[in-house]
């Protein structure tokens, strides 16, 4: 059963490149940056990719310079963990957010800390991650959309529609994934922000 789910993953990856290429269109976020240093601040989904972050950037010539995450943090609190890191002078030159899974449906709220990070990081470019949680999903992501519509260096990767696509990558919440579909987020991010 393990052997099975480990050889679906290249395969899976190998058509998943192909599709990225047709899809996304817009610029990568890395054609931006002053070089592919990648910082990356997020709740569960993001602990889970941990095994998976540096080869996933490696592999795109991109270094990890730091990953801030835990589980069942809310926004306000990773853009409070920004915030420290900007008063410090530890920006990356480009930062990944995957934040809002634990927010409750408020899109004002949700908008507003979206907003809260554009203004810390300034022109620098960042990679938000929507969000795939059932009941919260749309409405958070159309806030999401909206702070987008609004700023040249904020770069929404669409996690939702992926995953819809591709359920069998998630456990049965919904939200969470299997060990090959951490590793799958890890590869499609690090994809969207180098372009490849």
């Amino acid at each position: 059963m393990i052997l099975g789910r480990r050889l679906v993953v290249p395969v899976v990856l190998l058509a998943v490149t192909a599709m990225l290429a047709a899809c996304q269109t817009p610029p990568p976020p890395a054609g931006s940056a002053r070089s592919c240093s990648v910082g990356i601040v997020g709740d569960s989904l993001t602990v889970g990719s941990q095994p998976y972050w540096n080869k996933a950037f490696g592999e795109r010539g991109c270094k990890v310079q730091f990953v801030n995450a835990w589980s069942g943090r809310p926004t306000a609190d990773g853009v409070q963990a920004i915030e420290r890191l900007v008063q410090l002078g530890w920006l990356p030159d480009i930062l990944v957010v995957a934040l809002g899974t634990n927010d409750s449906v408020h899109p004002g709220k949700f908008g507003g800390q979206v907003e809260r990070v554009m203004s810390l990081v300034r022109d620098r470019p960042v990679v938000w991650v929507n969000l795939d949680k059932p009941w919260v999903e749309h409405t958070l992501n159309f806030a999401l959309r909206t702070v987008d519509a609004r700023y040249s260096n904020l770069h929404v990767y669409d996690w939702n529609s992926f995953a819809d696509s591709y359920p069998q990558i998630r456990l049965w919440d919904r939200i969470h994934l299997t060990d090959g579909g951490y590793n799958l987020r890890a590869h499609m991010i690090a994809n969207f922000v180098s372009g490849r």
